[in-house]
């Protein structure tokens, strides 16, 4: 269990799952209306409204990939981490086959191009937010993750001080 501060790491990552809804809100508005922001830095205009169409459909995906990213985190620390490599491997294969169908509609799907490319992002990123969810859930309950438990500032501002240089660096 890493260091063995199992309720410890559960409080940290209980934080990090609120950080990620604070920052995954406010970037799936940025993405739904990225089409200024793409004019802004002179995009060419033929790829705007294709980006845009993207955007709008994976923007969705955005704060439930962070919060499987805190949840990641928890596991990687409680040294859980063959979980999360299955469920990359797992996420690829998924999405390797939903590029395909969305994109250019096989197995019966509707031929979507790039948007189907969205969909098929947003769909793994909730597929690893519900696997990382099941995994926390059924294997480190110790961390009591899911217990409510009053914000902690402190906590909130040691996950930042730490954090930020480290996304910074990526």
């Amino acid at each position: 269990q890493g260091a063995g501060k199992s309720e410890e790491a559960g409080k940290a990552a209980r934080h990090g799952l609120l950080l990620a809804l604070l920052l995954g809100l406010p970037m799936t508005i940025l993405f739904w209306n990225a089409e200024p922001l793409l004019r802004l830095l002179r995009q060419p205009e033929t790829t705007i409204p294709l980006t845009t169409a993207y955007l709008r459909v994976a923007a969705f995906g955005f704060a439930p990939y962070l919060c499987y990213v805190a949840l990641r985190g928890l596991m990687e620390g409680s040294l859980h981490t063959r979980p999360v490599m299955l469920f990359s491997f797992i996420a690829v294969g998924v999405k390797l086959f939903l590029n395909y169908a969305l994109m250019f509609g096989w197995f019966g799907f509707p031929a979507l191009g790039l948007v189907g490319a969205g969909y098929a992002t947003m769909v793994i990123e909730f597929l690893l937010l519900v696997l990382g969810l099941w995994y926390v859930w059924t294997r480190l309950k110790e961390t009591r993750v899911f217990m409510w438990q009053r914000f902690e500032g402190k906590t909130f501002r040691e996950l930042l001080r730490v954090g930020v240089p480290i996304s910074l660096s990526l």
